[in-house]
């Protein structure tokens, strides 16, 4: 990320280098453009704002999706066999290894989604047989139920953030600013060294810089991403469920 913004900064200095190679020193005093920087900051900082709450969101959601499925698994514990134990562990087993394959891959989404939901489903009525059997024990099969509905609206929340872009509009808009700002920040009047390698380059690098923050953080589950969000929990809950359904006796 950082090497991005560096990388347009050296060409914004270029740029500034060749202007004055063929005679161009500038025209416009450094506080001209100062009024035109700050609302450029203010308009992508409310930018990125909305692109930091939704990356919030969904850096939690690794979190509580592994939370949900644990607690899950020990309230089906309770009151099943451990034959039914194991193969209902088989089944989250497939399904967080569904669901960690489709929000890594960028821009796809869950795309075996129609099968995760049909996991769900299986687990569900897995439930009205136990309630059959075990009518005693209805407080924690509808806890059971309220659980799965947990799992499910994360499993869809997931999905939609790593299938949609949060900013079809505004990333355009972050970069038409960015370029706009690079075009305003070249007309500066040269006056010093100073200016010209420190001042200059800042103001322009803090706007590549916004633009390139909200376009990564649109993708929170990238992996080619500098700032992906971590995926370690769910990764360790996959490996959990490997072992138990290589443990529990079927």
């Amino acid at each position: 990320l950082f090497f991005k913004a560096f990388a347009a900064t050296v060409i914004f200095l270029s740029f500034r280098i060749w202007l004055r190679h063929i005679g161009y020193m500038g025209s416009l005093p450094v506080a001209g453009v100062t009024a035109f920087m700050a609302g450029t900051y203010f308009v992508l900082s409310m930018i990125l704002k909305g692109v930091l709450d939704e990356y919030a969101e969904s850096s939690r959601l690794p979190l509580e999706l592994t939370s949900n499925v644990i607690h899950y698994r020990e309230l089906y514990q309770l009151i099943a066999t451990q034959t039914e134990v194991g193969e209902v562990t088989d089944i989250l087993a497939k399904m967080v290894s569904k669901i960690m394959e489709g929000i890594l891959t960028p821009r796809s989404g869950i795309t075996t989604i129609d099968q995760v939901m049909m996991q769900i489903e299986e687990l569900h009525c897995r439930h009205v047989l136990l309630k059959t059997r075990r009518p005693g024990d209805m407080p924690i099969l509808i806890n059971l139920t309220k659980q799965i509905a947990v799992i499910r609206r994360l499993i869809l929340r997931a999905d939609h953030v790593a299938r949609a872009s949060y900013l079809p509009i505004s990333q355009s808009l972050s970069w038409l600013l960015a370029i706009s700002s690079s075009i305003v920040l070249s007309g500066v009047e040269y006056t010093n060294l100073f200016q010209e390698y420190t001042l200059l380059p800042c103001l322009a690098s803090f706007v590549y810089l916004f633009g390139l923050f909200a376009e990564e953080m649109d993708d929170p589950f990238n992996i080619y991403s500098s700032i992906s969000v971590s995926m370690e929990s769910f990764q360790s809950l996959h490996r959990s469920l490997e072992v138990h359904t290589q443990t529990v006796p079927r």
